[in-house]
């Protein structure tokens, strides 16, 4: 995963550390900002992940969560409904054309 999103997310989060385990070895990464401003993060070959975050935080990512699976099965149906209907495909592309032109 690219480091720029894994920095945003322990921003973001408030997160303080991050435990990775693998098969035999142990490593434990804090979040520190360095010189250049970077937090300190690189390991790809880590199979369990063990993060501090805040209640708060966590209480945000399960709601952000459960939204996201809600508008994914939403967009899902949605597609469903435009390829057995086949007006109702021609008039999503006429509206998603029209939003086009307005922005």
């Amino acid at each position: 995963m690219n480091n720029k999103k894994i920095e945003d997310f322990v921003k973001r989060y408030g997160i303080t550390s991050i435990e990775y385990t693998r098969a035999n070895n142990y490593s434990r990464y804090d979040y520190v900002n360095t010189a250049s401003g970077q937090l300190a993060f690189h390991n790809d070959r880590q199979q369990n992940v063990d993060i501090e975050i805040p209640l708060r935080a966590l209480e945000h990512l399960v709601k952000m969560d459960d939204n996201a699976e809600e508008d994914y099965l939403a967009r899902k149906e949605e597609a469903q409904m435009r390829k057995n209907y086949p007006a109702l495909e021609e008039a999503y592309s006429q509206y998603k054309m029209l939003l086009e032109l307005y922005r």
